[in-house]
C-alpha cells in the first residue's frame, strides 16, 4: 500500500496546464446545507493538488471521509483508482497493474469494490472486476463473457445494472449467478444513482435532442421519467433528501420532485475558477465532490 500526503488548499485556484493526450479534470470538494427551497454550497476545496495537470474523475464516497476516484498522471500510460482522505490530508494508490481501471463504486457487501478494466493488450475490451478493499487478493472478473461494459451500479449482491457499449448503446441488468442480461433500454447516459428507495436513477437519451432523469425500478426494469435533463448535460447526483443536483458549465442547479417545477439554480462557480462541471458524488453527511476543469 502506497501512501502519500496531500496538501488540501482552499479557494481561489486559477487553472492549470494541459497534459498532453489526457484531458485535464481536477476535483473539487464541498460541505452542502439543504432546506426545502434552498441550498448552499460551502468550505470549498481544491481535492487534486496531487495531480494538477493529470486526469482526476468518477469520485464515489465509499464514506463519509474517503472518496476513491480514477486518476491519471500527467506522464502515466493507465488510469489507477485512489482513494483521498481529506480528513487526513491522505492520498492512497489502490490499484497498480498493467490495465486500466475505472468507475470505482463500493459493492453491497462493503468488502469489495467493483471497477469496469480494460485490458492491456486491447483497451476496447472491457471488463466488470471486483477487488477487496483491504486489497488481500488481485481481484476477480464478475461477468467473464461480457467484454462491452462501460458504467455499472449494483442493485444487491447478485445483481449489476450495465451501460453496454454497442450500436446503440444499451442498459442491462445482468445476474452474477448466471451470467445473463435482462434488456432495460437503448441509449442510457453514463450516470447511474442510487436512489433512497433501491431504485436507480437514470439518464435516458430518447432523442438526440430529448434526455430525461429516469427512475429503474429494480424488481422490474419498467422506467419512470422524473424530469427532463438540463440541455447537453447527462451527470447529476441524488441527495438524502431525494433531490437531484447538476450541472451546465460552472452553474450548478437542484431540482426535488413535488417540490420544485423545474431545475432551480444553486450557485455559480465561476468565481471560484471551476469550469466545466461534469461528474458529481455526495455522501450520507453532505459532503459534495464534483469534476471541474
Amino acid at each position: 500500500m502506497k501512501k502519500y500526503v496531500l496538501f488540501f488548499l482552499s479557494f481561489l485556484f486559477c487553472g492549470t496546464g494541459f497534459a498532453q493526450n489526457i484531458p485535464v479534470t481536477n476535483l473539487y470538494l464541498f460541505q452542502l446545507a439543504t432546506t426545502d427551497d434552498d441550498l448552499v454550497l460551502t468550505n470549498p476545496v481544491f481535492a487534486s493538488k496531487f495531480n494538477p495537470d493529470g486526469y482526476n474523475n468518477q469520485p464515489f464516497f465509499f464514506s463519509e471521509n474517503e472518496v476513491y476516484v480514477t486518476v491519471q498522471t500527467e506522464n502515466g500510460q493507465q488510469t489507477e483508482i485512489y482513494a483521498l482522505r481529506p480528513d487526513r490530508s491522505e492520498l492512497t494508490r489502490i490499484t497498480d497493474t498493467p490495465e486500466s481501471e475505472y468507475s470505482p463504486t463500493v459493492m453491497p457487501d462493503a468488502r469489495y469494490f467493483s471497477v469496469v478494466r480494460t485490458d492491456a493488450d486491447n483497451p476496447r475490451l472491457q471488463r466488470l472486476w471486483k477487488y477487496p478493499i483491504d486489497r488481500s487478493n488481485g481481484g476477480e472478473n464478475l461477468l467473464p463473457a461480457l467484454t462491452d461494459i462501460g458504467y455499472h451500479a449494483w442493485i444487491n449482491e447478485n445483481e449489476v445494472l450495465l451501460f453496454r457499449v454497442g450500436d446503440p448503446n444499451t442498459l442491462e441488468i445482468a445476474d452474477l449467478r448466471t451470467g445473463l442480461t435482462k434488456y432495460v433500454a437503448e441509449n442510457p447516459g453514463r450516470c447511474f444513482k442510487r436512489m433512497e428507495n433501491g431504485n436507480i436513477a437514470v439518464v435516458h437519451k430518447s432523442s438526440p435532442d430529448a434526455w430525461f432523469i429516469k427512475e429503474v425500478d429494480v424488481n422490474t426494469g419498467i422506467m419512470r421519467t422524473i424530469i427532463q435533463t438540463l440541455s447537453g448535460s447527462e451527470d447529476f447526483a441524488v441527495l438524502s433528501d431525494g433531490s437531484f443536483l447538476a450541472a451546465r458549465g460552472s452553474k450548478i442547479y437542484r431540482y426535488k420532485e413535488n417540490a420544485m417545477s423545474n431545475w432551480k439554480l444553486v450557485t455559480d462557480l465561476n468565481g471560484l475558477g471551476v469550469q466545466n462541471v461534469t461528474r458529481m458524488d455526495v455522501s450520507r453527511g453532505g459532503k459534495l465532490m464534483l469534476v471541474g476543469k
